[in-house]
């Protein structure tokens, strides 16, 4: 159970030969003395070297929505779900996220989390602002 040699420029000659002839794979390995396991590599090697081009999960947005996904996110400043809702697309707000960083000219920021804005801390900071209004000296 070893790896036989290459084959050789007139095997595949041959082979090439006895297959656009329409001999099977055991019969080509019989004229030539080699395994139809050989033939058939080779032959799928050759011939179908470019069927593999549409394997996969196709994408979901086109190149004009991934273009209007990153106009929305730049221009007008809106969220993931805002983006999915105004062009009415069909996937899921995630999809629309990766998007962006594939994009070369979009630097991607996520805003820092701020505490909500509550009676009594509004009332806090506009004390505290009037005394830094009244304080004579330099505090920064």
């Amino acid at each position: 159970m070893g790896k036989e040699n290459d084959l050789t420029k007139r095997e595949k000659g041959e082979i090439e030969a006895y297959y656009d002839q329409g001999l099977t794979f055991a019969k080509i390995g019989r004229k030539i003395g080699r395994v139809w396991t050989t033939i058939s590599k080779f032959v799928r090697k050759k011939y179908n070297e470019n069927e593999r081009q549409n394997c996969g999960r196709k994408e979901k947005l086109t190149a004009r929505a991934k273009r209007s996904i990153v106009t929305l996110a730049t221009k007008d400043n809106m969220s993931f779900q805002g983006i999915k809702t105004t062009l009415g697309l069909p996937v899921h707000k995630r999809t629309v996220l990766r998007v962006l960083p594939n994009d070369k000219n979009v630097k991607y920021a996520k805003y820092k989390k701020q505490p909500i804005l509550t009676k009594e801390r509004i009332q806090k900071r506009r004390d505290w602002a009037r005394e830094m209004q009244t304080k004579n000296e330099e505090w920064f």
